[in-house]
This record gives C-alpha cells, sequence and structure tokens, in this order.
C-alpha cells in the first residue's frame, strides 16, 4: 500500500483515540470480577462458567442498573441469532425447457399465487446466475478453441 498523508504509521497517529465502549469496560470489570476467586490452575471452561454464571447473577438481580445489558450480552454470547427461513415450495417446472422457459414458469407460477413473490424473485436470480456461469463457460471455451485454431 503506497503511504500517504493520510496513512497511519507509527509516527502519525490521531491525537484522540476512541477507548473502549461503556459495555466493554463493564464487561471488562465484571471479567476481573468474576475471575479473583479462581485458582490458576483453573481450566478455561471453569473459567467461562464462572464468568457467565456471574454475569447471569447479575443480569437478573433487579436492583443492578446494567441487568438488562448484561442479559442481552449473554444472550448474544450464548445462542446464535434466529434466522428467518423461508419455506419449501412446490410447484411443476420442466426442467428439460431451457432456463429462460423455466424463468417463465416461474413468473407464471408467481402470477398464479403458487408461489410467493419474495420466492420467486430468488428462484428467477438463481437461474439468471446460471445463464450467466454458462456464458461465461462458454466464452472460455470459444476462446480457448480460437487460440489454439491460431497457435496450431
Amino acid at each position: 500500500m503506497a503511504k500517504s498523508s493520510t496513512t497511519f504509521s507509527e509516527g502519525m497517529q490521531p491525537d484522540k483515540r476512541r477507548g473502549k465502549s461503556k459495555r466493554t469496560l463493564i464487561l471488562e470489570a465484571i471479567q476481573e470480577e468474576s475471575l479473583l476467586r479462581m485458582s490458576p490452575d483453573s481450566s478455561k471452561d471453569d473459567c467461562e462458567k464462572a464468568f457467565f454464571g456471574h454475569i447471569l447473577a447479575r443480569a437478573v438481580n433487579p436492583d443492578d442498573q446494567n441487568g438488562a445489558m448484561l442479559l442481552k450480552a449473554l444472550l448474544d454470547k450464548g445462542w446464535a441469532s434466529v434466522k428467518s427461513t423461508m419455506e419449501p415450495v412446490k410447484f411443476n417446472l420442466d426442467k428439460s425447457k431451457p432456463l429462460s422457459d423455466q424463468a417463465n414458469e416461474i413468473l407464471f407460477a408467481i402470477s398464479e399465487g403458487d408461489i410467493p413473490p419474495d420466492v420467486g424473485v430468488l428462484m428467477v436470480n438463481a437461474i439468471t446466475n446460471a445463464l450467466k456461469i454458462k456464458e461465461i463457460t462458454e466464452l472460455e471455451d470459444r476462446i480457448k478453441a480460437l487460440e489454439e485454431n491460431q497457435d496450431g
């Protein structure tokens, strides 16, 4: 990377550095407090269990003003966010037809109410991408054949 007047280097650092967020500072303080009771030979699992146990105890304490934030942090760390998924859609699609005709069948199924529009758009986009891949592959093959004919 080229060095410029805007490149951060050892001698060129911002005057005001952004500090840690309050959330990070609170969690670090809780971590230090929860690990004070641990022995030096405690396993990583034991330390994590003590840390999460301490957070849980504070999160459910109605007198702790950081309880809601701690509960959210605990839930974010403990479980992955649930991602919405689309229900499977079944309809007749003639796979022997060209991809462009299949895309038209999907559009027709959308118009008839057999497929939700958002699912149909995803399916048509998938067909479009497949057509692009096919087109690029065919162009590569044609270029390769032309180069071989020119060299031969």
